[in-house]
């Protein structure tokens, strides 16, 4: 064991993690064997566990093997790979920006192109970017609305969509043959690695406010929180893109912040998440209560009620409102609509009532996208799922 975990500590990168790996050495026996008794399973969800040394956590080295095979996955499956490349995104958490650059340099060292963004952002701009460059596939280093000491890995097809199985297995299979030890890595000044500037995160705002289906009606008053993430300034600019008046903000939440320091649990829908952006709307009578979690993938959002309280929405009841107001406002009798098994079924009934198509799918909000795919004769309008997810198509 100890030379495993000798040869982990010559090759780990990040001195934080070295210190961390000499301490267990010096010490923690039980502890060394548990982060070095097997590896981060990669799954549809990518990667997510607490940043810390050893092949069961977050760290530049597990990042680099998940790189790696991820990219052999992208040869051997797409011919185009090396040219099309990979959008690599990144949030505000501890090491995002790091791990992101890692991912850039190991797949260049393969010969793939890779085009990273500027600045921590919403997973919906990678999301969106990977297919607006025809990029084969999007990286996304983020632990969403997880604990501050974990960070994560997300992986999207040309599509846009989340990987779904069995590809999280074909891309498991070829992370399991890769020394995480000896993964190359190409130099920072590679040509193969493009930095990006704001012109992708202008397209994502420009088709965010091309969305609104009826530019006379006036917005209400809203407040906002981004929870410490990377929502805060994607939200202005789109409320400004589509000509809405800017939110109230909750101040104290509004810059990232890796610690989620007034927050146990940065989620909308735990119970306490949206306490102070209540509290705002209430104090500047607000219309309603809106949150994204940290890397801006979820929505909560809450309302004032008759008897002076204020009631948070369910994720099924944004999802109901939402869908009204898009069947209402859009027309033909080939739209589709489509959820997933654990949501409501008054969505199902929505679709009766304007005469369209409904889909239910596999739990999972990735899975919306993969139904989308598989009906290409007809047209997609919206999704969600209960989970505060939502997918509004382009027009």
């Amino acid at each position: 064991m100890r030379d495993v975990v000798q040869r982990w500590l010559e090759a780990e990168p990040d001195e934080d993690v070295r210190a961390e790996l000499r301490q267990l050495l010096d010490g923690d026996a039980d502890e060394l064997a548990r982060r070095f008794g097997g590896r981060l399973e990669f799954g549809t969800a990518g990667l997510r566990a607490e940043i810390g040394a050893g092949p069961l956590r977050m760290n530049r080295l597990v990042v680099r093997q998940t790189a790696a095979g991820l990219g052999e996955y992208l040869l051997d499956t797409y011919p185009e790979a090396a040219h099309h490349g990979v959008l690599i995104g990144f949030d505000a958490r501890r090491k995002s920006e790091a791990f992101a650059l890692d991912t850039a340099l190991v797949l260049a060292a393969m010969g793939i192109r890779s085009r990273l963004l500027p600045e921590p952002l919403p997973t919906p701009v990678v999301a969106w970017g990977t297919s607006e460059v025809a990029a084969v596939a999007g990286v996304m280093v983020t632990a969403s609305h997880n604990p501050p000491a974990d960070n994560g890995y997300k992986v999207f097809l040309g599509s846009g969509s989340q990987i779904v199985s069995p590809i999280d297995a074909e891309i498991s299979e070829r992370i399991s043959r890769v020394d995480a030890c000896s993964v190359v890595v190409a130099a920072e000044a590679s040509p193969l690695v493009e930095r990006l500037g704001r012109e992708l995160v202008d397209g994502y705002l420009a088709s965010v406010a091309d969305l609104r289906l009826r530019p006379e009606v006036g917005g209400v008053t809203v407040a906002y929180t981004p929870l410490h993430g990377v929502g805060g300034r994607v939200l202005l600019e789109a409320f400004a893109h589509a000509g809405f008046p800017p939110p109230i903000v909750v101040e104290r939440q509004f810059d990232p912040d890796p610690g989620f320091p007034t927050v146990s649990f940065p989620n909308p829908e735990e119970a306490g998440a949206m306490d102070l952006v209540i509290d705002v709307a209430r104090q500047r009578g607000a219309a309603i209560a809106l949150a994204n979690d940290p890397d801006a993938d979820r929505l909560g959002a809450a309302i004032p009620t008759p008897d002076g309280t204020w009631r948070l929405l369910r994720g099924d009841e944004i999802g109901w409102l939402l869908a009204d107001h898009i069947l209402s406002h859009t027309d033909g009798d080939d739209r589709l609509v489509v959820t997933t098994l654990v949501s409501s079924s008054l969505l199902s009934k929505l679709a009766v009532e304007h005469c369209v198509h409904y889909a239910e799918t596999f739990t999972g909000f990735k899975w919306i996208g993969r139904e989308v795919q598989q009906r290409p004769d007809q047209r997609f309008v919206f999704g969600y799922e209960q989970a505060l997810g939502y997918l509004v198509a382009e027009r």
